[in-house]
């Protein structure tokens, strides 16, 4: 199948692609809503590369904060450090509450370190994460045995100090801020966040004091850390697949999409007549004619046997014409209407094509265009706005006068063949003239039922050697019926891998309910590979002639 035929199947059954990138979308969606929603929160501290935590000593080098650093990230992690801050929070929290949701960071080329708490509640996030640091801090006190002295207490307690003020004005400047806008006062917004601001810079200068004493020694305890930033309320979960469940579920969606496409092709494609034989198999009709699917067959507006008269294409119109010819002239009939089930395949193709080598083997040839629905005859022969044609003849009271004269019986009058001469359109190939439709009608049925049609069909009788008729598809209006119980023979046009059995069967069973002559079908659109031994043969053996320079 080629990229265009995909792109075909793809434009037929859009809807079914976009119903199942909807559900990706929806099923994407849903995994995301389902998801264990994660909060995270961090306190950052002022690492002290001088501090002595004696449970670190053997492991802990002294001479730089990041080397300190990445013991205390690993410490953060142990199981022993958890059972530590699950004591300090107390019941009802265990160790299994705080192990593994710990962390730690060292921001590059700073002495600044971040400890961060993950968990399901944000307000235990924070907990988590506040008192992880604490612990961290108080932890070489109790180890040392010492108390600070006054001095060191001084800042200590002013250390304590700012930090509850950042933490109270915090939580002050998140309650406000979960307010209505239209409740929140700006002023107070905006001295809040100054008064944090303050805060903070007299907590970092309490901080560095607090470290410049441990380092100097002149406090007995030396802190491993000193809080400058206390953990806020965490409002935004993180998620760890962030939209990824959408667009896989898209991408899946899609996917889906253009395989249940393609299955559904091939499945129909299964009940499809796909080669000459399956006409017989599965239509219960003999077949007269293949069309193989040949490079510039098939493009509407185009008669090939004009155009290129030595096609391998033209080369089957002929045959196709020498076995219609054999059966008109067993039956001693001339008027032969070219019908197909379903629309869109190839009946206006093979009336126009068959129509022309019928005139270039010398037999005077009228082609009529009964499709007074959707007319192509004059586009395909370059004819432009023809403005006088079937229409206008069937609608000609004289006509109809002269038709009701003779009754059936008998040969035209003189003024019905003049009617009818007149509308005809002498082609560029010698033998053939086209009756056009003479524009679009809404009653065709109606004008095709009327014995003015009766009295056409007479004249050409009369004055041509073969008629054919292009009619509607005969499953979609009752056009092509009715043309069919009024001519010589009916010739039905099938669609490899588009015309299903039952559709055929069906378009057999209305002809034969009006006694309309079948003389068998043509297979159009065949696909070489799926032909024969017998046609390959002869197909790719033409191919070949064509390639030798004249």
């Amino acid at each position: 199948m080629e990229l265009r035929s995909y792109l075909g199947l793809i434009a037929k059954r859009w809807w079914l692609i976009l119903i199942t990138i909807a559900l990706g979308l929806a099923a994407g969606a849903s995994t995301i809503r389902q998801e264990i929603l994660t909060y995270r929160t961090t306190t950052v501290l002022f690492l002290n590369p001088n501090s002595s935590i004696k449970s670190l000593e053997l492991f802990t080098p002294r001479d730089a904060a990041e080397q300190i650093a990445q013991t205390y990230t690993r410490y953060l992690g142990t199981e022993a450090f958890g059972s530590m801050v699950a004591q300090r929070l107390g019941q009802p929290y265990t160790t299994a509450d705080v192990y593994g949701r710990l962390s730690g960071k060292l921001v590059l080329g700073t002495q600044f370190f971040e400890l961060t708490a993950t968990s399901t509640d944000p307000a235990l996030a924070r907990l988590l994460a506040n008192t992880a640091a604490a612990v961290f801090i108080t932890e070489d006190v109790a180890l040392a045995g010492a108390e600070p002295d006054p001095f060191l207490r001084t800042l200590q307690v002013q250390h304590d100090l700012h930090t509850a003020r950042i933490a109270a004005l915090t939580d002050r400047l998140e309650q406000i801020g979960a307010l209505p806008p239209a409740q929140q006062d700006t002023g107070v917004l905006l001295q809040l966040q100054n008064q944090i601001t303050t805060e903070q810079q007299l907590l970092v200068q309490v901080a560095s004091a607090l470290v410049q004493a441990g380092a100097s020694g002149k406090g007995v305890r030396r802190a491993p850390a000193a809080v400058i930033d206390a953990a806020s309320l965490p409002t935004t979960p993180i998620s760890s697949r962030g939209m990824q469940p959408i667009i896989l579920g898209a991408l899946i969606g899609l996917v889906a999409g253009i395989s249940l496409t393609l299955l559904w092709e091939s499945w129909e494609s299964s009940y499809a007549i796909r080669r000459p034989q399956d006409v017989e198999q599965l239509g219960g009709l003999r077949s007269i004619g293949v069309i193989s699917q040949f490079q510039g067959l098939g493009k509407r507006d185009q008669v090939l046997a004009v155009i290129e008269p030595m096609s391998q294409a033209t080369e089957a119109f002929r045959s196709l014409r020498t076995t219609i010819e054999f059966s008109l002239q067993e039956q001693g009939g001339r008027a032969l209407t070219i019908t197909s089930p379903g629309p869109q395949e190839g009946k206006s193709v093979v009336s126009a094509n068959l129509a022309a080598v019928m005139a270039q083997a010398g037999r005077r040839t009228v082609l009529v265009d009964g499709d007074l629905r959707r007319p192509s005859v004059h586009r395909m022969f370059r004819l432009g706005n023809v403005k006088n044609g079937l229409i206008q003849l069937l609608t000609d009271p004289l006509l109809t006068a002269a038709a009701r004269t003779r009754g059936g019986s008998g040969t035209p009058n003189i003024a019905a063949r003049r009617l009818v001469h007149d509308v005809l359109v002498q082609s560029e190939t010698d033998s053939l003239w086209l009756l056009p439709s003479g524009g679009e009608s809404g009653i065709a049925s109606e004008l095709l039922s009327s014995p003015a049609i009766d009295e056409v069909l007479s004249v050409l009788k009369e004055d041509f050697d073969c008629i054919i008729v292009d009619t509607p598809p005969c499953m979609v209006v009752t056009d092509g019926v009715i043309l069919a119980a009024k001519t010589d023979a009916t010739l039905i046009v099938v669609a490899a891998m588009k015309t299903r059995s039952e559709t055929l069967v069906g378009a057999m069973a209305v002809l034969n309910q009006v006694g309309a002559n079948v003389i068998g079908a043509v297979v159009n659109k065949v696909k070489p590979s799926e032909l024969g031994p017998y046609y390959q043969y002869h197909y790719y053996r033409y191919q070949e002639r064509q390639k030798v320079p004249a």
